[in-house]
């Protein structure tokens, strides 16, 4: 800084190239730049020497706001080169910020493959409505639903309501589920072994992964709200429901599922109730159509997450801040196995998961730290010692950073990278 102030004081030279490098970022507005109380002012503006911009970083970012809230404190008050973008790193890479950040955006949909017939895939859930649970199973193709209230949220009770359910339908190919512990016990491992069937779960907190069930779950719950209401039956309001087709394209679940209506309350000519078989090429075609159309509306708002590689070092949200963790493998598309700091090795999706800073070591040294023209002599002396080298040498470090951080160009130009705040 003193060395700015020597400059202002006697005069700046004619050319930008006569200055030292690091007098150079001040070359555009040096009409702006005064003396006073021994310090340089950018107009009202303090100008910060190098040695206390590290302090001053700490001190704008002690409310912990956001970046643009920062920059737009510190530009009132002071100013040195690079400032945005040191204040920017800053916020980036604070670990309160981190650790109780908002959560990621959502990324854009990836609908479920369409099954090629009913009652091959199955979604299954376990809802509570009044304090009672009650298992869930809906058909992906048909939209078909099986309702039965559990006595107790064990496996084996779920299992054994299962079991009444294909033995009437059929055992379907895959069944989806949510990471609940009804189906995550050894015995749902050995019914879905002994029963010939394909279990996949779900991310764990992470249910719109599994969505048709969800859906179909607030579906049944609003009947059984408006029948309670109505002290009305709920099964014949569901046998209606069954009966009611999907949209003016497609037909009941109940015909999906059988090719056939059942009979309800509502009158009807006989003929209604016989069998009619249903083109599953145009209900195909149909239910690709919704799913564009749910694509469409949903992805107007989504947000495309950088993906994350074996050992990066990650923060996971769970229960309501973001703690520390290590990618281990990835999982499927979007979810990864992760190890957390007290060994836990858990699944979530990536919409709970955040890169973490690499600098959290409060012994590391800033670069802002050292002196001016400690930083100039260093660099002056280490473009020396490159031109020197035999060229064999030289091509080397136009591939390879040094620790100087050194290299030369192609083209023979000595390139240093810039200083960024955090970074070695």
């Amino acid at each position: 800084m003193q060395s700015l102030i020597k400059l202002i004081r006697k005069g700046w030279p004619d050319h930008k190239s006569q200055l030292e490098c690091l007098l150079r970022p001040y070359w555009d507005f040096r009409d702006e730049l005064t003396v006073a109380y021994d310090m340089v002012w950018k107009g009202a503006r303090i100008v910060i020497p190098n040695c206390m911009r590290k302090e001053m970083l700490l001190k704008i970012h002690a409310g912990h706001l956001g970046a643009e809230k920062c920059k737009n404190r510190a530009r009132e008050i002071m100013y040195w080169p690079s400032m945005s973008s040191q204040i920017s790193d800053m916020v980036s890479h604070c670990q309160a910020c981190l650790t109780y950040r908002k959560q990621n955006s959502k990324e854009s949909l990836i609908p479920h493959e369409i099954p090629s017939r009913a009652w091959s895939k199955l979604g299954v859930d376990i809802f509570h409505f009044a304090n009672k649970p009650y298992l869930l199973v809906v058909d992906y193709y048909s939209k078909y639903i099986e309702v039965n209230k559990l006595n107790t949220m064990t496996s084996w009770e779920v299992i054994d309501n299962l079991k009444n359910i294909f033995s009437r339908q059929g055992i379907p190919e895959i069944l989806m589920s949510d990471n609940g512990p009804e189906f995550n016990s050894s015995y749902f491992k050995r019914f879905e072994t002994e029963w010939k069937f394909r279990h996949i779960t779900s991310s764990p907190r992470y249910p719109q992964s599994n969505g048709q069930v969800e859906r179909t779950v607030q579906i049944v719950k609003n009947m059984l709200k408006k029948t309670h209401y109505d002290q009305t039956d709920f099964r014949l309001a569901l046998l209606e429901y069954l009966n009611t087709p999907i949209s003016a394209d497609l037909p009941s679940p109940a015909q999906l599922l059988n090719n056939r209506s059942l009979r309800g309350i509502l009158p009807r000519a006989p003929e209604f109730l016989e069998p009619k078989v249903v083109n599953k090429d145009i209900v195909k075609a149909q239910l690709h159509k919704r799913q564009i159309y749910q694509k469409h509306y949903y992805d107007r708002t989504s947000k495309k997450l950088k993906e994350l590689k074996q050992g990066d070092n990650v923060k996971v949200f769970t229960n309501g801040i973001w703690s520390n963790g290590l990618i281990i493998k990835k999982n499927n598309a979007r979810s990864y196995y992760i190890k957390m700091c007290k060994g836990r090795v858990i699944i979530r999706n990536r919409r709970h998961i955040v890169k973490d800073s690499e600098y959290r070591n409060e012994s590391y040294v800033s670069p802002y730290d050292a002196d001016d023209f400690n930083i100039a002599r260093e660099t002056q002396a280490a473009r020396t010692r490159v031109h020197v080298l035999d060229p064999s040498t030289q091509s080397l470090l136009g591939t390879n950073r040094e620790s100087n951080n050194l290299y030369v160009t192609k083209f023979g130009r000595t390139v240093r990278p810039p200083d960024r705040y955090g970074y070695p």
